[in-house]
């Protein structure tokens, strides 16, 4: 195999740099159809693709869910566990990233970058009160086996990010306030 020529490798680098743009600015453009989509048109596709409540929908849409980052939802509650403290410890990340890898959220994914900025930035509370209120519509749909399998999932991820962290020499893993957190989540399946 011979090695290319100057003007082959000045044309080879040309195509890739030409390729590097495009995908760039294909990407680009995609955000930006996905920006000029209105806060009404995401809530019509997200209530297209759930049987959720309008008020529900209006909480998971104003807090950056759509259909396309619905999977992100099931890493609310993990959320609100590590972030009970203000602070999100690096072993906390990587336990929720284990569990967002599991959920079938791939690197770059949209779930992902949302991800991405909710552990690089505390949400807001108002984005755990829509999860619970999704919880507590969910329970209703669901048999009482189902309702408690998701119950007992939900609480064992959780109750691992909690005690990611750790404590000093074993003692004192889980905060009051990630146990205050962790009470919440029980709660919101008390329907």
């Amino acid at each position: 195999m011979s090695k290319p020529s100057g003007t082959e490798s000045l044309s080879h680098n040309a195509a890739t740099l030409e390729n590097l743009f495009f995908a760039k600015k294909d990407a680009k453009l995609l955000s930006i159809r996905r920006a000029e989509q209105t806060l009404e048109q995401r809530k019509a596709a997200l209530q297209e693709f759930t049987s959720f409540s309008t008020e529900t929908i209006n909480e998971l849409v104003e807090n950056g869910i759509d259909q396309h980052t619905l999977k992100a939802v099931s890493l609310i509650p993990l959320l609100a566990v590590a972030w009970a403290d203000h602070h999100l410890d690096q072993k906390e990340t990587k336990s929720i990233l284990r569990a967002a890898h599991a959920e079938g959220i791939d690197d770059g994914s949209d779930e992902y970058e949302l991800l991405e900025h909710w552990l690089n930035e505390e949400p807001e509370p108002s984005l755990f009160q829509a999860w619970k209120h999704l919880i507590a519509e969910s329970v209703q749909k669901l048999s009482a086996e189902e309702a408690q399998s998701l119950e007992s999932q939900v609480l064992k991820l959780t109750q691992r990010v909690a005690e990611a962290a750790g404590g000093l020499l074993g003692f004192a893993s889980v905060s009051d306030e990630e146990n205050g957190v962790l009470q919440e989540i029980k709660g919101a399946f008390s329907v």
